[in-house]
């Protein structure tokens, strides 16, 4: 705790300092040197602190508040990004949407990123929705429940996703979970073309499942912002990993909850938090 402390009071010292010598580019990019070192390190309970305390120091600096909203999008909220964390992310939102460093039409975009990024945010409940299997049958997330289950959005069209594809059926790990019933693959086509979604085969261990309704991107129960993605959700149907894009990332996920079979969907959230 003391070494969180330390590392929250650093930023706002770093990102001040900066602030009182004017250097507004170099500050920019100190802050997100310190958040690349120090995400690596916190539990998703500590991370408020870090992304209010780092927007709340620059608040005296109108254009380096704004300037820092507009990187944390295009980085710190961007699962792509190595810098990717997302509850620095909605701390940082959070602070935009509620401080006065914005005129209130200009907090529009960030409510509407912090709306998004709250959905299925780590710890809580995944959203429930219905799909289609290719029998024809309809089916829900929640009937997985007991289970851990990978959720694997994708799109038949999807180059890295047909890489993903193959890789779910040579999967030494993911295929002894799901023998020993300890594992369940959903993979989700969100889009609207049933041929390219009927032509898509995947192994035995995944359920081939369509959004058929197309209820998850018009009610944007989930927001998908780049395929293939994946979700860990416990037994219990919690969310402990999101916006995951690597298959080797799940898979030492996968390891590390078969090495802690006690642990509540909490625990495993913060195990897993930090895992790259």
């Amino acid at each position: 705790m003391k070494k969180f402390l330390f590392a929250a009071l650093s930023a706002f010292a770093l990102i001040a300092g900066a602030q009182s010598h004017g250097v507004y580019g170099f500050n920019i990019e100190n802050v997100m040197n310190f958040i690349a070192q120090s995400e690596r390190t916190l539990k998703p309970s500590q991370c408020a602190m870090i992304g209010s305390g780092t927007m709340l120091a620059m608040t005296k600096n109108a254009k380096a508040y704004r300037k820092m909203l507009e990187i944390a999008e295009q980085r710190i909220g961007n699962p792509q990004d190595s810098l990717y964390n997302d509850e620095i992310y909605i701390a940082m939102l959070q602070h935009a949407v509620d401080s006065f460093a914005l005129a209130p039409s200009e907090k529009a975009r960030p409510r509407l990123l912090l709306d998004n990024a709250l959905k299925n945010r780590l710890g809580t409940m995944a959203t429930d929705f219905s799909y289609t299997t290719p029998d024809g049958k309809q089916h829900k997330l929640s009937d997985l429940q007991g289970k851990v289950t990978l959720l694997y959005f994708n799109d038949p069209d999807c180059d890295a996703c047909a890489t993903v594809k193959e890789r779910l059926a040579t999967s030494d790990d993911i295929a002894r979970l799901s023998q020993a019933g300890k594992l369940q693959v959903l993979a989700v086509y969100t889009g609207n073309d049933k041929k390219a979604w009927e032509k898509s085969k995947f192994p035995a261990i995944a359920i081939n499942g369509w959004d058929k309704n197309g209820a998850i991107e018009q009610n944007e129960l989930y927001i998908i912002p780049t395929m293939p993605l994946f979700y860990l959700i416990a037994t219990d149907g919690t969310v402990v990993m999101k916006n995951v894009i690597s298959l080797n990332r799940i898979e030492r996920a996968l390891g590390i909850i078969e090495q802690n079979p006690e642990a509540t969907s909490k625990e495993l959230v913060d195990l897993l938090f930090n895992l790259y």
